[in-house]
C-alpha cells in the first residue's frame, strides 16, 4: 500500500534473501527476508521487507542508500576459514 510503513523489494539475481540480509547487517542495516512473512508453501520471488518508520530521516536515508548500493551490486563471496 502506498501509505504503509513497509515496502517489499524483490531481489535481483544472484542475490538470495539470506545473503542480502547478512550483507546489509554488515553495513549496519537491518532488513527482514521475505520468507519470514510467507504463509504456506506457495512459490514466491526472493525479496526483503524494509521498514520505513524506524529511526530518523537521516537514518532512513543512509539505510536506503546502503540497500540501493547492495541491490545494484553482486554479493561478495563468503569468507572461508580453513
Amino acid at each position: 500500500t502506498p501509505n504503509g510503513l513497509h515496502v517489499w523489494l524483490p531481489l535481483p539475481e544472484p542475490w538470495t534473501e539470506a545473503a542480502f540480509v547478512a550483507h546489509a547487517r554488515q553495513y549496519g542495516v537491518a532488513v527482514a527476508g521475505g520468507s519470514s512473512f510467507a504463509i504456506g508453501d506457495q512459490p514466491r520471488a526472493q525479496g526483503i521487507r524494509i521498514c520505513l518508520g524506524a529511526g530518523s530521516e537521516a537514518d532512513l536515508e543512509e539505510g536506503l542508500a546502503v540497500i540501493a548500493r547492495l541491490a545494484t551490486s553482486r554479493p561478495e563471496p563468503a569468507l572461508l576459514a580453513v
